[in-house]
């Protein structure tokens, strides 16, 4: 199966907070996310759900946070 923005949306939304319940409650207000460049992941869909769920702390395409234009050179 393809992901879409919609299909990347439902795991977010789904399994995302499943994924998470592990994690104590002060390290996940902390938390921030990273996305690539792929389609899906800048959807306006997704930047909306991640602006209203993560109050700004991802770093992607379109979003608070630019991505890095190139890798860093860790050689």
């Amino acid at each position: 199966r393809n992901v879409t923005g919609h299909s990347f949306l439902e795991l977010l939304r789904d399994y995302l907070p499943t994924l998470l319940e592990e994690v104590d409650l002060e390290t996940r207000r902390r938390m921030w996310i990273q996305m690539d460049g792929a389609p899906p992941h800048f959807a306006r869909n997704i930047r909306h759900f991640l602006d209203k769920n993560f109050n700004g702390r991802w770093i992607g395409r379109g979003d608070p946070i630019a991505w890095p234009p190139r890798r860093f050179d860790f050689t």
